[in-house]
């Protein structure tokens, strides 16, 4: 098998028995919506990064109530976190829906700039139920992979990669040694390998099931992607070995493939030094040089063929590798007039009207990342003026009032018009025009404790 490949192997059995590091950029984004519609936006964002190109001139500025420098964002600072060489602003405002909050977030690939951006889209839907008011937020940061485009990708990046491979080979061993068997190998075993190690970085990355499950099925995937290749990280109880066990072992599966693959060209066996060479040619000499020097006389090719089909498979936030750590981290919260519904609701609650989400780029492959909260807001002066009491004073009673009103029609309609009018008598008397109406609005009126 090729330095590529083994290089590869490395990688993913790296991936199995360690984790990366890095320092990330920090989004923080806050926002507030009021019962009538309208919100206030807080932010807090790197500049001159991951923004739209007017952000932060004039006009941009002119539409916030403020914008300035800060250190970094309040929401990473009880951790102590550092924020390394960026320079970061805070801009904060209030607008009359959340269609018009400025656009502040947008990343692109600097070299691929026409493979689509990542931006944050965003609906609000505030429903008017008379006593109650239904208010659902949504706001979503997006990619540009699918399953679909990943597949596709991964298979035009081999297409092209794997000849470029087998020629570098054959270019930095071919001299001293007969690497078709290598060549073969790469063509055969390696394309599996790498298709399989490929697959398993999509769909496991895709899940986004909770930590630690997701980092321990991960690993056990990516291990099963190794057994195929013939590196068995497996005990004899089916558990995953210890780390440095894990590496001996991936290092000497390289070493014995290295040693049955390359052949010198004057029949002697290969020396353990000669192995170790070859094994290390991604980062010593005297292969590296080779190597770069074959690296460099395709950087064009590399660049534009290979880098667009290496983004559309990793998406923006790992790119330029497959397996690098992911980038930005971000902290939004959505605060909603009355309480959360749990059920509509994929964040984490932090109090009975606000919700959080802390993620990080890995969160937001494939194709983006959605955060969703309900809230009912409870109009309890409404109530007590028209009722005489509060009759809908939690979320299973609004449930109940919601499924008895509906979305619309007749009865959602007078309720409208009782709570606007400030009357109750459009309710008390409205009779219905047949049996169906006339037993709605009796189980309306029951429901609503008003007296026949």
């Amino acid at each position: 098998m090729c330095r590529f490949t083994m290089r590869a192997v490395l990688v993913v059995g790296s991936m199995i028995l360690a984790s990366g590091c890095g320092g990330p950029a920090f989004v923080q984004v806050e926002t507030v919506i009021r019962s009538d519609g309208s919100c206030d936006r807080l932010i807090w964002q790197p500049k001159g990064e991951m923004l739209p190109d007017d952000a932060l001139a004039p006009a941009w500025n002119a539409r916030w109530k403020g914008v300035s420098d800060v250190l970094i964002p309040p929401a990473f600072s009880a951790g102590n976190q550092q924020p390394g060489d960026r320079a970061y602003f805070h801009a904060h405002g209030g607008f009359r829906s959340p269609a018009d909050i400025p656009a502040h977030f947008l990343k692109r690939e600097a070299s691929y700039p026409d493979l689509g951006a990542s931006e944050l889209t965003r609906s609000y839907e505030r429903k008017d139920l008379g006593f109650v008011v239904e208010h659902r937020w949504r706001e979503t940061i997006t990619n540009i992979v699918t399953r679909e485009s990943f597949l596709k990708a991964r298979g035009e990046f081999l297409e092209i990669g794997i000849p470029m491979l087998c020629e570098g080979i054959e270019q930095v061993y071919g001299d001293r040694y007969d690497v078709a068997k290598v060549v073969a190998d790469v063509r055969t075993r390696g394309r599996r390998f790498l298709d399989d190690a490929t697959l398993a970085y999509y769909e496991m990355l895709a899940k986004h099931e909770a930590e630690p499950e997701k980092e321990r099925e991960m690993k056990v995937r990516f291990a099963g992607v190794l057994q195929r290749l013939g590196v068995d990280l497996f005990d004899e109880k089916g558990s995953l070995v210890e780390s440095d066990e894990g590496m001996r072992r991936i290092k000497a599966f390289a070493r014995g493939v290295i040693s049955q693959d390359f052949k010198r060209r004057d029949g002697q066996p290969l020396s353990e030094d000669e192995v170790q060479a070859i094994l290390e040619s991604a980062w010593s000499p005297p292969h590296y040089d080779a190597w770069a020097t074959f690296t460099k006389a395709h950087e064009k090719e590399i660049k534009t063929k290979l880098g667009p089909l290496l983004l559309r498979m990793t998406g923006l936030y790992s790119f330029p590798g497959i397996f690098a750590p992911p980038g930005p981290v971000f902290a939004f919260t959505v605060r909603l007039p009355g309480k959360i519904v749990e059920a509509e609701t994929n964040g984490a609650i932090a109090d009975s009207s606000q919700v959080r989400w802390d993620f990080d780029g890995a969160r937001i492959f494939p194709d983006g990342y959605e955060m969703k909260a309900a809230s009912v807001d409870f109009d309890e002066e409404m109530q007590r003026r028209l009722l005489g009491r509060v009759v809908i004073a939690d979320l299973a009673s609004a449930r109940a009032y919601r499924e008895l009103v509906g979305e619309e029609g007749t009865l959602l309609d007078l309720v409208r018009r009782a709570c606007r009018d400030d009357d109750i008598r459009i309710i008390r008397e409205a009779r219905g025009d047949d049996e169906l109406k006339r037993a709605e609005l009796a189980e309306l009126k029951q429901f609503l404790q008003l007296a026949p």
